[in-house]
């Protein structure tokens, strides 16, 4: 009788570790999978003015220096932090953001507007940049559409850039 339980016990552990190894090896490959879509787009926004970037179960940190009109992030269990201090904006720059239990920051130089629109669902906003009445500096506006996810706007000195 003892026997039979002992093998009962280590049939049910191999069962375990080869479900365990399975889960692994799917998470090892979408993984593969997400790095290379990620660098596909890294290589396609070179020169562009429309930019999209995609961060899941990962951090990204970009920092533009070239002309920008529009940007797309989606961060899926990731982070993204967008730096814009030294991007070239246009009078009016767009970014969207999706974003799923993920956080997204985004940096801005002095003397822009910043407008924040969206829809969130146990999520927060943060608009950290002063309201500048000028009406002609430029404007970044962002879209988001966010699930369990922190969007922040912060202005960087000209100092620290």
């Amino acid at each position: 009788m003892e026997q039979t339980g002992k093998r009962g016990f280590f049939t049910g552990v191999v069962k375990v570790a080869c479900v365990v190894a399975a889960v692994y090896a799917a998470m090892v490959a979408v993984g593969k999978f997400v790095a290379k879509r990620c660098k596909e787009l890294e290589e396609k926004n070179a020169g562009q003015k429309n930019k999209r970037y995609l961060a899941v179960m990962n951090g990204h940190v970009v920092k533009i220096s070239e002309p920008v009109e529009e940007i797309s992030i989606r961060a899926y269990l990731g982070g993204v932090t967008l730096d814009l201090t030294e991007a070239e904006l246009e009078q009016d720059t767009q970014i969207n953001i999706t974003g799923l239990m993920s956080g997204v920051v985004i940096k801005v130089p002095p003397m822009v507007r910043v407008e924040l629109q969206g829809t969130n669902i146990l999520s927060g906003f943060a608009n950290m940049v002063p309201n500048y009445e000028t009406e002609d500096l430029p404007v970044i506006t962002v879209y988001a559409e966010s699930v369990m996810s922190g969007i922040a706007v912060q202005m960087v000195p000209e100092k620290e850039q």
